[in-house]
């Protein structure tokens, strides 16, 4: 399979979901509301003035703890259809979280201070995202502004997606949180479908010698896709062999070991499947970050 080169994971991305720490629920309203809330730590004095990695921390701490709230009360009246002002608040605080993310993944020396303030969950958390996203990175020089013409679209809602994992699983013996965090590094979970620079299709991207031979019908229908990629993966050796298999699925160990990040998170912490689906697509340029999907993104495609 080729990965979408522009696509890296965006750190961020990924927001903490985790089972670990309930946070006190407020009411409805105050827990979807987009902006870091209420909760977030007093102004320090003029005596005591905050650095930097101090205010980082403790937002991007007050946005994971928001967003966790959010989805919760998004799940209890969810209908079916990840649309509403429910859905675009926590939209809103993933992207918040991802870009957060995103310049820890970028700024090493930023990150080193970050990360002892955060909790433990988030911690580990922030710790597998940028270790994932700086592999991945290695794979994914950036682009001309020009040269990035790609068609975006919505992913498909992720209960929706979790059962089509779930039900891979059960008939390939392959986690779903593998199938998951392929999904989220090939495509942002169907956010793009291809073809790619290296000619791969649909949300797992599938080349098309490859699909003729693990796929059934559409590769672009997610079901389809996400079934071929465990059959692909089971047919190299997962789940025993796990790294034989993604290595085989795309031959960079930087892939492998980002693949696996995500899936040891989610896995561990299932709640924070949810997040990630958050996480939107950024193409790396040789002008900057080019946001391509979510709120406030202004690409045409």
């Amino acid at each position: 399979m080729a990965l979408m080169l522009f696509l890296l994971p965006a750190c961020a991305g990924g927001a903490e979901l985790s089972s670990g720490g309930a946070t006190p629920s407020p009411s409805p309203a105050a827990s979807i509301s987009p902006s870091e809330g209420p909760s977030a730590a007093p102004s320090p004095s003029p005596t005591q003035p905050t650095s930097r990695a101090e205010r980082l921390a403790g937002r991007l701490t007050n946005v994971d703890a928001n967003l966790k709230t959010g989805i919760k009360e998004w799940l209890k009246v969810d209908d079916g259809r990840p649309r509403g002002k429910r859905f675009d608040a926590i939209e809103i605080l993933g992207l918040k979280k991802q870009k957060m993310m995103r310049t820890l993944v970028k700024r090493a020396s930023l990150s080193h201070k970050v990360l002892p303030r955060l909790g433990s969950t988030l911690r580990l958390e922030a710790k597998r995202n940028i270790k994932a996203a700086r592999g991945l990175y290695k794979l994914t020089p950036p682009l001309k502004p020009k040269d990035v013409k790609l068609e975006t679209s919505r992913a498909d809602h992720p209960m929706k997606l979790i059962r089509y994992y779930k039900a891979a699983e059960r008939r390939f013996g392959v986690q779903w949180s593998v199938l998951a965090a392929i999904n989220l590094v090939e495509s942002r979970m169907g956010r793009i479908n291809g073809p790619s620079s290296a000619g791969a299709l649909g949300p797992m991207q599938f080349m098309p010698a490859t699909w003729d031979a693990y796929g059934k019908g559409d590769p672009f229908k997610p079901y389809n896709a996400i079934m071929a990629a465990a059959r692909y993966l089971a047919a190299n050796g997962a789940p025993e062999r796990l790294s034989n298999a993604l290595w085989n699925y795309n031959r960079s160990d930087y892939y492998v070991n980002g693949v696996i990040a995500y899936h040891r998170h989610m896995a561990a912490h299932p709640k924070s499947y949810f997040s990630y689906y958050l996480w939107q697509v950024f193409a790396r340029t040789t002008k900057g970050d080019m946001q391509l999907t979510g709120p406030g993104n202004t690409y045409p495609y």
